[in-house]
């Protein structure tokens, strides 16, 4: 395997792992936020 291939692998699986990360990010920020306004939801129904 010559370095140019050796790169061009190493650069596909970076951003492979990127996009994954990205997406999990993406993820927790939303189940944080559907947390958030149901939480808020429940405060508004108790008062």
């Amino acid at each position: 395997m010559d370095n140019v291939a050796m790169i061009g692998v190493m650069t596909n699986r970076t951003k492979m792992n990127t996009d994954h990360v990205l997406e999990n990010v993406t993820r927790s920020i939303n189940f944080i936020w559907c947390w958030k306004i149901i939480s808020v939801r429940i405060t508004i129904l108790r008062n």
